[in-house]
């Protein structure tokens, strides 16, 4: 999963960046992550796969409700799916 950089600082290297990967890996998608420690507190991943009907948003194991509650403090799919929302100017220019 390569770096994608923080897409308020970086949006041209970003674009740049999934043109290059989509290549190779015709299902890219970026996902964004929320870091405090970070000075702009967000960096973005690229997500890609080989196979272009993948949908990276989507999980690729799922659990009950019951049993993502017992394993998994934080994460669950909604999670999982929010973190490929971009803002309207990032997603405009990854078109």
């Amino acid at each position: 999963m390569p770096t994608a950089e923080n897409q308020w600082l970086h949006l041209p290297l970003i674009t740049k960046l999934r043109k290059s990967l989509q290549r190779d890996l015709p299902r890219c998608r970026v996902r964004l992550h929320h870091h405090p420690h970070l000075p702009q507190r967000q960096i973005g991943f690229m997500v890609c796969c080989k196979d272009a009907n993948r949908n990276v948003r989507e999980p690729l194991r799922k659990w009950s409700a019951e049993e993502e509650e017992k394993l998994c403090k934080y994460y669950n799919a909604d999670i999982h799916k929010a973190a490929f929302v971009l803002p309207n100017f990032a997603k405009k220019a990854l078109q």
